[in-house]
């Protein structure tokens, strides 16, 4: 399967004092972090997963996910994610990344009976929080009963988080009147619809027992609720998605045996986390070109501690004013020296390309043409004059290809990641990928973050 590409070569070069044996000298000093990575809990962690669920099946961490999230799909319409931002903004990442932009308002055939999903608990917004109650209290889209039931997951160490805890009464209660409506008026059945991943005592965890949850999923110490993302806290909701949870967690595997096994020159981790150190010492921009991908570059700039200078996600237009900006003296625009802009995106779409012939007035026949093999990333369509046959991906590839062109002659260091497909197999090396970087960022300037 393919690995995700990264190339820094309008980074790491001489026009920004990066000469090659720099680079080599920097290398080698990360390259001494790798054993220390290697043992940290949450590197480990995928491999430890598949491991357990070959091994024992059911019994595993993973095949409890399976067993629940296979089955409650046929007795519910939405799921409730209650957790800080921390917890959820993997959660989050996962869903925008892998299903239908619109998953939420597809019919429950359009989602193939998968929930739709909402999140909560990480912000005391009490509007929102309001309005998400008013919308489960509206249903699905249809008659049948599982439209009109939803379940929760609950994210909490012990229960007394005060974002999660302040509204998770709000949504008990409409979860018990939901099911006094449906006919399951007994308190013993709301623990078919609460799935709680929680520490092993407090609040939370004695609530869970006392209305007879089915499972109870231990929320682990040692890993920090940043990298939580291939424990239970990211694979339930990616399960109830109906998302291939086995291939997220190969996919870290895969980028685990890469960091492992790749000499410097040749290790994406290595390259990226030399590229920050070298020449980001103020900012790094993440310039995101598709939006499945804005909510994973969310979730990277929570991952960030605060001693690896400020990050800050961006989107193409937003990109070129800030670096048009910058040139004017009393600018405050993020594009300044020491800045590094990454570009991310995809050379493959999921939906046949639509036609990019603008709008001339009239009818317009048909806006999809024969799908082509995309170009690779930045690359110019192959006849830039034709644009009548021209799609979308061209047009963006062309405008990547301008835009980056035009940051680097302004002055700032880009590089590109670019995932081959937006699957969970590459989802998975990029979290594991950007989470060891971080991991090794925080050892070498003695910054490191507890539990990690």
């Amino acid at each position: 399967m393919s690995r995700l590409r990264f190339d820094a070569s309008r980074a790491v070069a001489t026009d920004f004092g990066v000469a090659e044996e720099r680079l080599a000298r920097e290398l080698d000093e990360f390259d001494s972090c790798r054993a220390e990575i290697i043992e940290a809990p949450f590197f480990r962690l995928p491999a430890q997963q598949l491991a357990d669920y070959g091994a024992v099946r059911e019994a595993s961490e993973v095949g409890r996910i399976f067993k629940i999230a296979n089955t409650i799909h046929d007795k519910i319409d939405a799921v409730v994610v209650l957790g800080s931002d921390s917890h959820a903004a993997g959660p989050v990442a996962l869903r925008d990344a892998c299903c239908d932009p619109y998953h939420n308002e597809l019919t429950r055939g359009g989602r193939g009976s998968k929930p739709r999903m909402y999140f909560a608990g990480n912000y005391l917004d009490s509007d929102s929080i309001g309005a998400l109650l008013n919308r489960l209290r509206g249903g699905g889209y249809g008659e049948n009963a599982p439209e009109s039931r939803w379940a929760m997951v609950v994210i909490d160490p012990c229960g007394q988080t005060r974002e999660t805890s302040v509204v998770l009464p709000h949504f008990i209660a409409a979860l018990e009147a939901s099911l006094e409506g449906g006919g399951e008026s007994s308190r013993a059945s709301n623990g078919d619809y609460v799935i709680p991943i929680t520490g092993k005592s407090g609040p939370l965890r004695s609530f869970a027992t006392d209305i007879g949850c089915s499972e109870i999923y231990d929320l682990r110490d040692d890993i920090p609720a940043s990298h939580s993302i291939f424990t239970a806290v990211g694979l339930m909701p990616a399960a109830l998605l109906g998302l291939d949870c086995m291939k997220l967690l190969e996919g870290a595997v895969a980028m685990n045996e890469h960091f492992i096994s790749a000499a410097p020159a040749q290790n994406v981790v290595l390259q990226y986390v030399c590229t920050n150190a070298l020449l980001a010492q103020r900012c790094r921009v993440v310039n995101v070109w598709t939006e499945a991908l804005q909510s994973v570059a969310r979730w990277y700039t929570q991952l960030l501690d605060e001693p690896l200078g400020t990050t800050v996600m961006t989107t193409p237009s937003d990109l070129v004013r800030q670096t048009r900006s910058a040139r004017s003296a009393a600018s405050d625009s993020c594009c300044q020296p020491g800045t590094v802009v990454h570009h991310w995106a995809t050379s493959a779409w999921r939906m046949d390309p639509l036609s990019s012939e603008p709008f001339r007035g009239g009818l317009v026949k048909s806006a999809q043409v024969e799908a082509t093999e995309p170009p690779a990333s930045g690359a110019l369509p192959s006849e830039p004059d034709s644009r009548s046959t021209a799609t979308i991906p061209q047009l963006l590839a062309e405008r990547m290809g301008t835009t980056r062109d035009a940051v680097h002659q302004s002055g700032y260091p880009t590089t590109c990641f670019e995932l081959p497909y937006i699957d969970t197999y590459t989802l998975g090396q990029l979290f594991q990928m950007l989470m060891i970087a971080t991991a090794i960022e925080t050892r070498c300037r003695k910054a490191c973050p507890s539990g990690v």
